[in-house]
């Protein structure tokens, strides 16, 4: 009997036991070592208040239970979809509460595997955006550009422009030359050159300070073009710009065909690439005549005689001179010495060989008068010495051309050729 009553009672108290996990299990509160009581699951939802996923009051009900475990399930998954955890879960359907450090486990055979949850819980969902935000940003690239070859800076918007005469612009048919005092404390410059003056599609150039000197070719001819520039020094790989830039606005020379007849920047142009047409011209024109006596008596004012030894030549006239040199030195000489027919500048009405055309004149007061004293009349040297390969003819002193007082003035200061101030070539098609 003592037995049976010992088995009986050993019975009724694992019973009860059952009873208060399966209680415990369904409400989603964790075991004790006691049966729960109602004081208790108080202090639980008292505690609950101060978390947004626990703010309802305690279900004891079986259906409201597992509603409530359901809404937070879903919570969980949300929550772990926007801030990654440190640690991964070992039950799909445990519970983050915000407000606790703790998981609730769902089932015995949960409870029994090991605790990797509370690392995890240690951060908060909001710390841990944040931390990943900050993570984010510090792998997001500068925005100030770096110096490398794929890079194309840009200068700041928020520089102040200066109108100054910081560059020097000279422009061309086709390209654009710059040059610009260098300035102290400088690692380099950034060159821009565009269409519009906001620089929306802008060409972008980046220069050390060893050459001032920067051009951009390729450019469209009758076009307005705007170039801007400023200074930077180097932090590393990063450049910090100066707080101000200079704008410029270069308009390109024009270049137009006109009966067959090649003007650029007003200019007529003939050439080795640029020729007239067999039936142009029909003298010297009133302009060059008259300023080829202008300058003839101020020579003589000055001792030098100086008269013209040959002006305007036809087109046939010039197929006769320009046969006589093949016969007599052979094309590729001949084309050193004299234009082609329809690309003598001769033609023109605007070119006059002054004394002779012997080598000997280089070296002639006649001829130091000339280099020094024609752009006061509007002329210019056509075909200085060491310019062979860009005019394509061998320096020839006694040789001017026309062009006015002006343009001589700015050609004859630059040190350059009429191709090389234009931007235009000279060379036989054929």
């Amino acid at each position: 009997m003592k037995k049976t009553a010992l088995l009986l009672l050993t019975a009724t108290l694992l019973m009860s036991t059952a009873a208060c996990h399966n209680a415990s299990t369904a409400d989603n509160t964790p075991l004790t070592d006691s049966v729960v009581s109602q004081s208790t699951a108080n202090d639980v939802s008292s505690a609950a208040d101060t978390s947004a996923d626990s703010s309802a009051p305690h279900h004891t009900s079986t259906a409201s239970v597992i509603s409530d475990t359901s809404q937070q399930t879903s919570v969980t998954k949300n929550n772990v979809s926007a801030a990654e955890p440190q640690t991964e879960s070992r039950a799909a359907d445990t519970d983050i509460s915000p407000s606790t450090t703790e998981h609730s486990v769902s089932s015995t055979e949960e409870a029994s595997a090991p605790d990797t949850s509370s690392e995890s819980a240690d951060v908060s969902v909001d710390d841990e955006e944040n931390n990943t935000a900050s993570e984010t940003s510090q792998t997001e690239p500068s925005a100030v550009p770096v110096s490398n070859a794929d890079s194309q800076p840009e200068i700041p918007s928020d520089t102040d422009d200066t109108q100054n005469s910081f560059l020097n612009v000279w422009t061309k048919v086709y390209a654009i030359d710059l040059q610009w005092q260098p300035q102290d404390n400088v690692d380099g410059y950034v060159i821009q050159c565009s269409g519009d003056s906001d620089f929306p599609t802008d060409r972008t150039k980046t220069q050390q300070t060893t050459d001032c000197s920067m051009t951009f070719d390729d450019l469209a001819p009758n076009t307005t073009y705007f170039v801007r520039a400023c200074t930077y020094r180097l932090n590393g790989s990063e450049k910090v710009y100066s707080d101000w830039y200079t704008t410029d606005r270069a308009v390109l020379k024009s270049i137009e065909v006109i009966n067959g007849i090649t003007y650029v920047d007003g200019l007529l142009i003939a050439n080795k690439t640029y020729g007239l047409p067999e039936s142009y011209g029909y003298g010297l024109t009133d302009e060059t005549y008259q300023a080829c006596n202008e300058m003839i008596y101020a020579a003589a004012a000055d001792g030098i005689s100086l008269w013209i030894e040959s002006g305007f030549r036809s087109y046939e006239t010039q197929s006769y001179t320009y046969q006589s040199f093949v016969w007599d030195r052979g094309t590729e000489l001949a084309d050193l010495c004299s234009a082609r027919p329809g690309h003598s500048e001769h033609q023109s009405g605007m070119a006059i060989d002054f004394n002779t055309t012997s080598d000997a004149f280089a070296y002639t007061p006649e001829a130091a008068w000339i280099a020094a004293h024609c752009a006061e009349y509007g002329f210019i040297i056509r075909y200085p010495q060491g310019k062979e390969h860009i005019t394509g003819y061998k320096y020839e002193p006694w040789h001017v051309r026309y062009v006015g007082r002006e343009k001589a003035a700015a050609i004859t200061a630059s040190g350059l050729t009429v191709e090389e101030y234009y931007g235009i070539t000279s060379f036989y098609q054929d």
